[in-house]
């Protein structure tokens, strides 16, 4: 919001009856080390999180990310990406919750 430096709204209303919120914690695509935290509604999508991430990462288009159940760690023998299993991949469509 204006005057704190953060683009997009820091705060949202809640009304009674309002599902209770999810907080997703992001990491930098650069070095793994913490970027932000979104707060969403669990029927909202992974593309409105993307969405978010792109707004707070100037440059990086939301097609671009990708969303996945699990971190690539030893399962993907040091790989990366390259042995990610297809599975692991969260479509926009789905719902955070």
């Amino acid at each position: 919001g204006p005057g704190f430096g953060i683009p997009g709204p820091l705060l949202e209303r809640v009304e009674p009856g309002d599902e209770e919120p999810v907080v997703l914690r992001v990491l930098s695509p650069i070095d793994d080390s913490p970027l932000c935290e979104l707060c969403l509604k669990p029927s909202q999508t992974v593309r409105h999180a993307k969405n978010w991430i792109a707004l707070r990462l100037p440059g990086l288009a939301p097609e671009k990310i990708t969303a996945a159940r699990e971190r690539p760690s030893d399962k993907t023998h040091g790989m990366g990406l390259r042995n990610f299993p297809a599975s692991w991949i969260i479509e926009d469509s789905t719902r955070i919750r």
